[in-house]
């Protein structure tokens, strides 16, 4: 029994080894629940097939195909200044199974303003945003389910929107140089501590 066990472990894990490196953009790999994809420092945009590239397989749709194998989506160490509304959208909504987005180490100095207002994301609870050049972060109602928000070592002066994430069990703001928070967050943070 044990055997016939271990033979259906590797089958899955070749199969969904597989099934990753056939769809993942070159730069891209799969490894326990989640996509992992790397610019090297040299890209400064993130794999066109993300966003549905035309000549060949996009990460969305094996994110749909196989919704129940990912989990954790990281892009890091792309040169990507900015994150348009649209980009981030369709990073997150290609799957409703992916509960975690780590966008540490790109070099983003701007994330649009509107881009976590409206559109609600409620599958995603971890959003990883360290290791950047953002300026200020704008919260909002999309990410009103978020459990977990890492904005450490980026160059913040301004933080808004994070009283509207009520479901906020930590945030991280070390190693920034923040001038201003709004008045809010200290209720934010006071009904964390209860």
């Amino acid at each position: 029994m044990g055997v016939l066990n271990r033979l259906v472990a590797t089958l899955v894990l070749f199969t969904t080894s597989l099934l990753c490196e056939a769809e993942c953009p070159i730069e891209c790999y799969c490894d326990h629940g989640t996509i992992t994809c790397s610019g090297n420092k040299i890209l400064t945009r993130f794999p066109s097939e993300i966003f549905g590239g035309t000549n060949s397989p996009s990460l969305e749709s094996a994110l749909e195909e196989n919704s129940h194998i990912f989990t954790r989506f990281e892009l890091h160490d792309y040169n990507v200044y900015i994150v348009s509304k649209r980009e981030f959208l369709s990073l997150i909504s290609a799957n409703k199974n992916v509960t975690e987005l780590s966008l540490s180490r790109n070099s983003i100095v701007n994330i649009e303003n509107d881009t976590f207002a409206g559109h609600e994301l409620s599958h995603l609870k971890v959003l990883d945003l360290s290791d950047n050049k953002l300026n200020y972060f704008m919260g909002g109602e999309a990410l009103k389910k978020l459990k977990v928000l890492d904005l450490s070592s980026n160059e913040l002066q301004q933080v808004y929107g994070l009283s509207e994430m009520s479901t906020l069990e930590t945030i991280d703001l070390r190693a920034n140089r923040i001038s201003y928070l709004e008045p809010t967050i200290f209720q934010v943070i006071s009904f964390l501590n209860q």
